[in-house]
């Protein structure tokens, strides 16, 4: 039997965290119920009005319906395919000099300092800007930071929370600094150390060197791109800050995969998953293992509602708390040498000990919410004494067998998920509900643009034999040229929501807004 219809009271935060107090769990909640607004009426650039989308604060559904994980792996797929072997990829997607965002994606860095000048001899100020790192190639929801001493592992430490997280417990938690800072920005509510304690438990090994100086910018706000935060060879790490890597943007890509898309030659539905996300909708980029496999599954299912042989009308949401999470994590096939002498021989080793992969306390992996894992070995000695055991004693009996020497190796084995959750029909839909399928936004058949098949018959009085820029074509005719228009006209989408609830206003400038993606 089908549950009570309900709607969601409010928005919690990411696998129900406790920072939050008060009134701010409210402002988080009215923060993601601006997302979903934005996204449901159109208000970003180049999109239009979804009539498949719910916010689930203002639309009913059966909440015993269980809901439904979107996985993929963790590991960078456009690093994957472009390195020859497994070494080369590990090593190059935790390599810091390949984290630089590519130029005027982000505000550049500014370097502030003290130098002598060489004709005076006298201290004098300078400034710099250099390109900002970002862990530009960590672009799977799934960011992590490789501390080596002596060319060993020492940790390793994974996040895949939000940064606008993060940025709205900043707001609320100014850091306490113990320099004094000029011409600082004046906060709303008083500084404390929430944020940095926060940063001392998800990075342990530190804690002692984390300061709340080292948190902020020069004005004294929190910075997400700061020492501890923002390099992937320091072994520490609180949240995400791939620009794409944003709550906002799994918001943007689940609520955009409900436009069922068709080309713009045939007017037939378009379902390979590279397709959908690239040409077709544009909601994310086509070489990671993310966004298309989100996009496909969620539009798979709204294609139903357009069915003519099984037609099933549903709409779709993003199951609250809406987070990124680590779903799960196979760690089966590492062992641990405790010989230290690292010669392979499975014989001389040992199960992992526990507390070896810890999930710091955080989110909640039996759940499938996991927000933080921290890979170390901790308080263990070769079994002759000569040495501290770390993290590349660990052995990984996959890849043809071999010792932990990065920390990649490890997102090898660590799956992702966004769940979605499904709802009715709209109590008030239209006749139209849910409007005609939309077509493609650039997607065209490649021979449209180089005919090349030779048909046998050239009988077609309709037929355009030379383009204006002079190309001879022997396929499409002036009635699909017409047809196309037609197609192209209805790429604005529905003019209503056809019965769906209409979203509320935008948010106020106080609010943090949708992140816009960048596509490569």
């Amino acid at each position: 039997m089908p549950g009570q219809l309900e709607k969601l009271e409010k928005f919690n935060p990411p696998a129900f965290l406790e920072d939050f107090e008060g009134e701010q769990l409210e402002r988080w909640s009215t923060t993601v119920d601006g997302w979903f607004n934005d996204e449901i009426a159109g208000r970003q650039t180049g999109r239009s009005i979804l009539t498949q989308f719910f916010n689930p604060t203002q639309f009913a559904y059966d909440k015993t319906l269980p809901p439904v994980p979107i996985t993929w792996v963790g590991f960078p797929l456009n690093v994957r395919i472009t390195q020859p072997t497994d070494d080369a990829r590990w090593r190059f997607a935790e390599d810091p000099k390949n984290q630089r965002a590519p130029r005027g994606r982000l505000d550049p860095v500014k370097i502030k300092g003290y130098t002598k000048d060489p004709k005076t001899g006298e201290e004098v100020p300078f400034e710099v800007s250099s390109d900002r790192l970002d862990r530009w190639v960590m672009d799977e929801y799934l960011e992590w930071s490789t501390k080596k001493v002596d060319g060993d592992v020492e940790v390793v430490s994974f996040t895949c929370e939000g940064p606008e997280y993060w940025q709205e417990l900043a707001k609320y938690n100014p850091i306490k600094v113990e320099t004094p800072i000029e011409n600082a920005t004046v906060q709303e509510f008083e500084s404390n150390d929430k944020i940095l304690n926060i940063y001392k438990k998800l990075n342990p090994d530190f804690a002692d060197q984390i300061k709340g100086d080292d948190l902020v910018d020069e004005k004294g706000v929190y910075d997400i791109y700061n020492k501890w935060n923002g390099h992937t060879d320091t072994g520490t790490i609180a949240h995400l800050i791939q620009l794409n890597n944003s709550l906002s943007a799994e918001i943007d890509i689940a609520a955009q995969a409900t436009v069922s898309r068709t080309d713009l030659v045939y007017g037939e539905p378009i379902t390979n998953m590279i397709t959908l996300c690239g040409d077709a909708s544009s909601y994310g980029n086509v070489s990671r293992n993310s966004d298309p496999t989100i996009g496909a599954a969620v539009n798979e299912v709204c294609r139903l509602a357009h069915s003519d042989v099984v037609n099933i009308p549903v709409t779709v949401s993003v199951m609250d708390p809406v987070a990124l999470y680590i779903y799960d994590a196979d760690f089966s096939s590492f062992l641990l040498d405790p010989t230290g002498k690292r010669r392979g021989n499975v014989r001389e080793m040992i199960p992992v000990p526990e507390g070896v992969f810890d999930w710091c306390g955080r989110g909640d992996i039996t759940k499938n919410m996991g927000l933080h894992l921290r890979v170390s070995v901790k308080g263990m000695k070769t079994t002759d004494g000569s040495r501290e055991l770390n993290v590349s004693d660990l052995f990984d009996q996959n890849n043809g067998g071999r010792y932990v020497h990065y920390g990649s190796q490890f997102a090898d084995y660590i799956i992702m998920s966004v769940s979605g959750i499904v709802g009715p029909k709209p109590e008030d839909a239209t006749a139209e509900w849910p409007g005609k399928p939309q077509p493609a936004i650039t997607y065209t058949e490649p021979y449209l643009q180089k005919p090349w098949i030779e048909p046998k018959t050239m009988g077609d009085k309709d037929l355009i034999t030379t383009f204006e820029s002079g190309e001879v074509n022997k396929i499409v005719t002036k009635s699909q040229l017409k047809a196309m228009e037609i197609r192209v006209a209805d790429q604005s989408g529905p003019s209503d929501y056809m019965g769906m609830p209409e979203p509320g206003p935008p948010n106020g400038p106080e609010y943090l807004s949708i992140t816009p993606k960048v596509l490569y």
